[in-house]
This record gives structure tokens, sequence and C-alpha cells, in this order.
């Protein structure tokens, strides 16, 4: 955050993070990531000129590094030990791009479901993911893992990327992010302004429409999950080198 506003790179909270900025001033207590969003113009700088900055810190994605298996970027604390299920990182935060967005629905759900597609095939080509429980599901899982592992390294990864910048030279109204799992479509009006929120203590920014924002992506955000939904989503355990 400090070096994307040093460098005039616009940022804001994302997901999670944003609603946990809004709803509890900083994290959502059962929640165990924080999410950073851009736009693609700042999102290219960012990931372009982040390591130049040396330190503790690093990124890492598919388009600055061709041995990632990351669509997006990740920003890690080289200081530290992170297993999550069969990998091993580091404490990491993820900074999502959003793309230029179709207005019509069916040409938008076409290009979330080949994200979606694209992205379990890379999980099967990396041999990580979460076992299913469904028997069938395990047998496609079975049947496609061995496929998937015949196509050149990354080769999914840069899809999801290729998708995601379909319309990365064309006029649209909207954004949506095609490297991840949300399928919303977010006016660029939601964005017009970044304004400033309290997180943990410090202040960082969010964007102008993040009512319209947060309702699109979880309904009456305010509202809190019932108590057995209280978990986090991720399995991880971290270490200090």
């Amino acid at each position: 955050v400090h070096f994307c506003e040093k460098n005039d790179i616009k940022y804001w909270l994302d997901s999670g993070t944003m609603l946990g900025a809004v709803r509890h001033k900083g994290y959502i207590p059962w929640d165990d990531d924080i999410d950073l969003g851009m736009l693609r113009e700042d999102y290219d700088i960012f990931i372009r000129t982040f390591n130049e900055s040396g330190g503790k810190y690093y990124l890492d994605c598919i388009e600055i590094n061709p041995q990632s298996r990351f669509p997006f970027a990740k920003v890690f604390d080289s200081t530290t030990i992170l297993y999550e299920e069969d990998i091993e990182l580091s404490i990491n935060i993820d900074v999502f791009v959003y793309d230029n967005a179709p207005s019509k629905k069916t040409e938008l759900r076409w290009m979330y479901f080949k994200r979606d597609v694209f992205n379990r095939m890379n999980n099967w080509q990396w041999g990580n993911g979460v076992l299913p429980s469904s028997i069938v599901k395990r047998f496609i899982r079975r049947i496609f893992v061995p496929i998937c592992k015949c196509f050149p390294k990354n080769y999914f990864c840069k899809e999801i990327i290729n998708n995601s910048r379909k319309y990365v030279n064309q006029k649209t109204s909207y954004v949506g992010n095609f490297t991840s799992v949300s399928k919303v479509l977010l006016n660029k009006d939601y964005l017009s302004t970044m304004i400033k929120c309290s997180f943990e203590g410090g202040e960082y920014f969010i964007p102008i429409g993040y009512d319209k924002w947060l309702k699109q992506f979880y309904g009456d955000y305010m509202k809190l999950p019932p108590e057995q939904d209280r978990v986090g989503k991720h399995h991880i355990t971290a270490y200090l080198r």
C-alpha cells in the first residue's frame, strides 16, 4: 500500500478486506487474508515495478515470471513460511486486476465460464486443490489431471490472462475480475473516486461506490452470516523462517 501511494498507483481494499473495513473497521474476525484491487493500467505498472523496491517483500505472477502458477499477483513476505494444503509459500496478500468487461450478459458469462475452466485446469496441472467429496467429481479429476499435465507448464494460467485481457483495448462501461472467482459486473462509476476507510488503525482507499459494490458481492453485507458460517476459507499454517 505504501509503495502504491508513493508511486501514484491507484488501489483499493477488495472483496472481504473491503467488507471488513466497512463493517468491522478491520479484519473480518474469521477471515484470514488480505485482498487489494487495481484497474489494468495501474496493475501493469505495479507488477512491473514492485520488485525493484527490494526489501523482504517480493511479487510473483505469471506475467512477470514464466514459472509462476498465479494468474493474479501475490506479494510475499520472504521472512515467513506458509503451508496451504499441499503448497509451500510465504505469508502473502492477493492483488486482483479488474479488466474491461462486456455489457452483454452472454459474453460476460462466457468469459467467466472460460476463466473457471482454465482455473480448474491450472490447479490440476499443478496438482493442487481440495479433493472433491463427490465420487463423480473425483473420477473426473482422476481422468483430467494426467491430461492437463501433458500441456506446456503454465499453459492454462496464461490462457486465464488472455481471456481476462479480451477487451483491454476497447472502451467499456464495466469491469470484472477474470482471474479469481467472483462473477460480478461492476460499473466504472463505482471507481470514479477513492475515499479513505479505517482498517486496523490505518486509513486505506476503497471505491466511492463501495455500497453498490458490496451489495453485488454479498447482498445485505452489514448483516452477519449465521454463526456456523463464520469460519476461514483457507487451511493454512505459517511460521517465521
